[in-house]
């Protein structure tokens, strides 16, 4: 079954719609674009990546445990070149993640906001025990499973795999809440007014062909 980055967030929004957070889909979280992104009314924030497919999978595994060669992966079956060309700046972000998650003192450097929690949100199946096994204390798994699995526009589920290690102990600021709100409020407006212009357009189109 196809699983698209748009219903993985809309299960995880339905995982926490009850619980009274703010829920942000594709949101730079620091200099990174989080796949989405919750922060709790005790200002505790969460990050998940969204993995749709076993190579995805495979290089953000790369990635989070810092080997970018491609011999990084030591699981039989599963080098390839493409499974770990990695970004630098992903790179970079798990490399300070990891140096968080090993930090004895917990601080942050100023300026720098980190999640509290972190975790791969992956399509049931494209990860097996040993991948999770391999992965740090830091990271957590979500699995992504269908509702109905002989029809992929159903909705789909979250169960959670492995609980996530806490990053560090601070809380979001409000200076930092508000401008995630305002990100959100930016990208919606924008959205809105693209979405005008566009029935404008037909409108117009669809007058001028008359």
């Amino acid at each position: 079954m196809t699983l698209t980055e748009g219903q993985a967030q809309c299960a995880l929004a339905r995982h926490w719609l009850k619980k009274r957070v703010v829920m942000l889909p594709n949101f730079f979280l620091g200099n990174n674009e989080a796949d989405f992104v919750v922060v709790t009314q005790a200002h505790v924030t969460y990050e998940y990546e969204v993995k749709c497919s076993r190579g995805d999978f495979l290089r953000e595994l790369s990635a989070i445990t810092g080997n970018r060669s491609d011999r990084a992966l030591s699981l039989p079956g599963l080098v390839t070149e493409t499974h770990c060309q990695i970004s630098t700046s992903k790179w970079y972000k798990h490399s300070q993640y990891s140096a968080m998650a090993n930090s004895k003192t917990k601080a942050m450097a100023r300026g720098q906001w980190l999640p509290n929690y972190y975790y791969l949100a992956v399509k049931q199946g494209i990860c097996n025990g040993r991948d999770v096994m391999a992965l740090p204390a830091y990271v957590g798994v979500i699995e992504l499973i269908p509702s109905d699995p002989n029809d992929d526009t159903q909705p789909w589920t979250c169960a959670e795999l492995r609980p996530a290690a806490r990053l560090h102990p601070g809380h979001v600021t409000d200076a930092w809440l508000l401008k995630y709100c305002r990100g959100m409020s930016l990208r919606y407006w924008q959205w809105r007014m693209s979405r005008k212009a566009k029935r404008r357009v037909a409108r117009d189109t669809s007058t001028g062909s008359d």
